[in-house]
């Protein structure tokens, strides 16, 4: 539980700090609203007004601002798009068995947001509307998905079952990350976003500690960074399971026996031998990843993380410059349902067509997305700027939404507008949306798995954090490592796996 909301936080912090004015979303929207003469002209709702009952997930605590941004919001969507919003109010924790009770009981729910869980077991209950015959009244999700956008969910059953969330950035796209200053100290030839190999890294790494005796690299075993460092696809699930290498590969291989993976661990056990990495690293708990990069700079100046946008602008909340130091090109691999959200039209619903208005409008009007995320103008924030892209929240505010209602690429941000963010938050997706692995699109079902991969996840946890951290013998540990995971059957498992990859790519 406590990961979860950590997790949970995390995400929400990034999100609300950020906002993306991105220019793939702006073609994309004006698009959409050329191919509606009707909407284009901004003309009212003439016909009936529908209630659409939605839920609203939160982490935990009802929002007590929610019935006025209930208000605030149909006093807007009635004219809009014929709909009044009835939201009801439940944890991401306990909606998952909420949803089962409501439905199997028949109770109206007409959108609902699954988030965090698979969209499996609710499309096998027949718990779920497909979405192909509503998709006409969602334009702007139609151009979204045909611009590249990955909103439809990949899920095995026949039809579309839920629309995915869009971040504000994506696609991954690991880095070395180095305060500016203590990289230019070391009077080597590497700048802020230079692609580099692990020997440039090693060679960083070792200079630094030579000009600084008690520097260390922030590694923890809790958070394996090795996926960090080498272009990977675990086509929707976990390493576990096999991924394919680089973009175009359709092969799926055992991760912990590539080239990469191991050349990872070879420049680890370097660096816990030689002072770089703590000796209690292997045991040190997530929390603690990052942390001590803000409060111990001096001596931990260097760390593996995703080299987003987002991300550096938090790490930088001490005043001082971070450079990224990419290992591979930013790209996007295969999407888990389990960890995003997807909007879904359960079986009960009475206003299908409405949900999806209401929808639609969640990933293309400011209002109705920035309504949901930040509340009430006047209660909850005040506008910081004149063309209202950025707001002050107020100081008494206790508002509190997770980023997951719709399309964040539409939230304004919070504090100052930062065109440089803007612009590097933009150039970020755009290569991730160009650098698609030959998975994307694919999730791979590993139910006839189960227990095989529950298997190689234990043995995952008994060697995967002292072999990444360096504080393992490569030449008896990793052996071992690999034997048990072929006794545990990997082989078979990345065998299931690339079959049906093999029959999803036959389709396509």
């Amino acid at each position: 539980m406590k990961k979860v909301l950590a997790i949970l936080f995390a995400a929400t912090l990034i999100l609300t700090t950020l906002l993306g004015s991105h220019s793939i979303l702006a073609e994309t929207m004006a698009a959409a609203e050329g191919s509606d003469e009707e909407a284009a002209e901004g003309a009212a709702w003439t016909g009936e007004v529908e209630k659409v009952v939605m839920t609203w997930i939160h982490g935990g605590n009802d929002n007590v601002y929610l019935e006025k941004v209930q208000s605030t919001l149909n006093d807007y969507l009635r004219d809009k798009a014929g709909v009044e919003i009835e939201f009801r109010q439940v944890s991401v924790f306990d909606a998952p068995s909420r949803y089962t009770m409501w439905i199997g009981g028949g109770e109206e729910v007409d959108l609902m947001g699954i988030a965090y869980v698979g969209l499996g077991i609710f499309i096998q209950m027949n718990m779920l509307e497909p979405l192909d015959d509503y998709l006409a009244c969602a334009p702007h999700i139609q151009a979204m998905q045909e611009a590249g956008y990955p909103l439809y969910d990949t899920d095995p059953a026949e039809g579309i079952h839920g629309i995915n969330v869009v971040a504000q950035y994506f696609g991954r796209g690991g880095a070395f990350q180095i305060y500016t200053d203590v990289l230019e100290a070391t009077g080597l030839p590497f700048e802020d976003g230079d692609i580099v190999t692990m020997d440039d890294v090693d060679q960083i790494a070792h200079k630094v500690k030579e000009l600084n005796p008690n520097a260390y690299v922030g590694v923890y075993g809790s958070t394996p960074r090795s996926d960090y460092t080498f272009i990977n696809d675990p086509l929707g699930v976990t390493v576990s399971s096999g991924v394919i290498l680089g973009l175009d590969s359709t092969k799926v291989v055992d991760y912990f026996e590539t080239d990469e993976y191991k050349k990872y661990l070879e420049v680890l056990r370097g660096w816990y031998n030689d002072g770089l990495v703590l000796k209690d690293a292997a045991t040190t708990d997530a929390a603690q990843t990052g942390v001590q990069m803000l409060n111990d700079a001096d001596n931990c100046p260097m760390m593996w993380n995703e080299g987003d946008p987002g991300l550096t602008n938090n790490y930088e909340s001490n005043g001082r410059d971070i450079s990224n130091l990419f290992l591979k090109e930013i790209y996007y691999p295969a999407i888990n349902s389990a960890s995003t959200c997807y909007w879904t039209v359960p079986v009960t619903a009475k206003h299908p067509e409405a949900a999806m208005r209401l929808l639609d409008l969640m990933y293309s009007d400011p209002f109705v997305y920035n309504t949901m995320i930040y509340g009430v103008e006047g209660i909850n924030y005040e506008f910081a700027d004149e063309e209202k892209t950025s707001i002050n929240l107020l100081p008494d505010d206790s508002y509190w939404a997770l980023g997951i209602y719709g399309n964040q690429e539409l939230m304004w941000r919070s504090g100052e507008p930062n065109e440089e963010m803007d612009e590097k938050l933009a150039a970020w997706n755009e290569t991730a949306l160009k650098n698609k692995t030959a998975g994307f699109g694919f999730c791979y079902d590993s139910s006839n798995m189960i227990n095989q991969i529950t298997a190689l996840d234990a043995v995952l946890s008994e060697y995967r954090a002292a072999l990444e951290t360096g504080s393992a013998n490569l030449d008896t540990v990793y052996p071992e490592f690999i034997n048990k995971l072929k006794a545990n059957g990997i082989d078979d498992v990345i065998a299931d796996k690339q079959a049906q990859f093999d029959a999803w790519l036959n389709e396509q």
